[in-house]
């Protein structure tokens, strides 16, 4: 059984039974308590589907026998439909829904809403969102059909903002970061006390802005998330290291560890954790140690084209040093 929460309040472990849960029958299933909050708002259940999260969603689209489209058209949909968003339609009895509400839960693989409106007046308002500015002017994908970002990006809204985003649809409805309870973003649920953005929601031209608080929001949220999964990958190749520092002191490592490795200009994620690996195997500051000359030739080279370049010498490096002290010697150079 899954535990409904409204989102717009702070979240509680999944295990953990919260006060603010609505009451759920014994043992009802995902799929009854979604049609369940359908009913109840009088509306009609709706998935937003992300193809780039499951390589399977195109074939089960395919034998759908539910509405269904892309909120790509024309020649990016042609183009890039195996990792575009679907709209599709949820009915109690579908194969579809069914697979939706227990294949792909807790894979971040999409969300549903409730709205008490036409499938295609939906999909004209959702196809508004995927393209939207920063106060700045930059121009770029929103992936608002993804949980982690839904998550994140309606408790900044204003008052303003969710209006115009959620147009005819009553609540969003997305996986917690577990999986273990289906968050409720209800459109009468979020502070009726919040106040009007100086920006607006959208520009002169339609598309809609995204403020810089909200954008602080996604990078702050987007590096806690790395940040669990470095907890978990650390713990598994430097278990000594992690058990005498404890989580808190790892956490801190792993953040010390994006700072320096950003002054060398490494911040992809893949990059990031290969920097901190070195760091965990070689001490906090390897970089600046007198002891391992090559760390700092290769962090302050000029010669490297671009970041992976980088990385990747010093990863090479740093095993090559490994194995020269496995064997007793540092004679010649790698």
């Amino acid at each position: 059984m899954f535990q409904v929460k409204s989102g717009f309040k702070p979240l509680k472990e999944d295990a953990v039974a919260s006060d603010t849960a609505d009451s759920q029958p014994e043992g009802q299933s995902l799929a009854e308590q979604l049609l369940q909050l359908a009913e109840e708002d009088s509306g009609q259940l709706f998935a937003l589907l992300d193809a780039a999260r499951t390589d399977t969603v195109l074939e089960k689209l395919a034998h759908a026998e539910v509405e269904y489209r892309s909120l790509y058209l024309g020649q990016a949909e042609e183009q890039y439909s195996g990792v575009s968003p679907f709209l599709v339609e949820c009915k109690e009895d579908a194969e579809l829904f069914n697979w939706l509400t227990t294949d792909t839960w807790g894979g971040a693989c999409g969300i549903f809403l409730i709205a008490d409106d036409t499938f295609i007046n939906l999909f004209t308002h959702f196809r508004k969102f995927l393209m939207v500015k920063t106060e700045a002017g930059e121009k770029f994908l929103f992936r608002f059909y993804d949980p982690r970002v839904l998550r994140v990006y309606l408790p900044t809204c204003t008052a303003q903002e969710l209006d115009h985003f959620y147009g005819q649809a009553t609540r969003f409805l997305v996986e917690s970061p577990a999986g273990g309870t289906i968050l409720s973003y209800h459109k009468y649920d979020a502070d009726a006390g919040k106040a009007k953005s100086d920006v607006g929601p959208t520009d002169v031209m339609g598309k809609m802005i995204i403020r810089d608080p909200q954008m602080a929001s996604f990078t702050e949220a987007s590096i806690k998330d790395f940040e669990n999964r470095m907890v978990v990958h650390l713990n598994e190749f430097f278990p000594e290291q992690c058990e005498a520092l404890g989580e808190p002191k790892t956490r801190e490592a792993i953040r010390y560890g994006i700072k320096r490795a950003a002054t060398y200009g490494i911040d992809t994620e893949r990059n990031v954790c290969k920097y901190t690996d070195i760091m965990f195997a070689y001490g906090r500051d390897f970089d600046k140690n007198p002891e391992l000359p090559w760390a700092a030739e290769v962090l302050n080279s000029s010669k490297y084209a671009d970041q992976t370049t980088r990385i990747e010498e010093l990863h090479r490096k740093s095993v090559w040093h490994a194995h020269q002290a496995a064997n007793g010697t540092e004679e010649g150079r790698a």
